[in-house]
């Protein structure tokens, strides 16, 4: 994650994408400042972002998959509000 920290900030920063979809714990820790956990909302360099689950939890961990649901209707409604997408 280190490794690529520098790479994936730049990507951000040409991009500059309305929001960012962190997935997983190890993304969250090199993005997201604190102990971000799924679903809560912050920013990394003012955009906004959403903690979520790594997509290889929800097969086994059945109890995240209501919540990574969640988690992306909540991703929408923002990308809604910002008039990326109707």
């Amino acid at each position: 994650t280190e490794t690529c920290a520098p790479f994936l900030a730049r990507r951000l920063e040409i991009l500059h994408p309305a929001a960012i979809l962190v997935m997983g714990r190890e993304a969250a820790r090199a993005m997201v400042p604190g102990r971000a956990r799924p679903g809560e909302w912050s920013e990394w360099r003012g955009i906004p972002s959403l903690v979520s689950y790594h997509p290889d939890v929800l097969p086994v961990r059945p109890d995240a998959k209501r919540p990574a649901v969640e988690q992306l209707v909540s991703l929408a409604g923002r990308l809604r509000k910002l008039g990326v997408i109707s």
